[in-house]
């Protein structure tokens, strides 16, 4: 299923709505990364970003 979303990302379907996918994708990554960051805070292990 990811491999297919892949193809579906780089076809040429949403070519002229690239950016606008990959704005949404780095913006969901750092909410994730910082969800990951407070778990770990909330157990004691402190993250440090690089």
């Amino acid at each position: 299923m990811l491999q297919a979303q892949i193809l579906f990302l780089k076809g040429p379907e949403l070519l002229a709505h690239r950016d606008a996918v990959s704005a949404a994708l780095e913006h969901r990554h750092v909410e994730i990364r910082k969800l990951w960051t407070s778990a770990l805070e909330g157990v004691g292990i402190v993250v440090h970003e690089s």
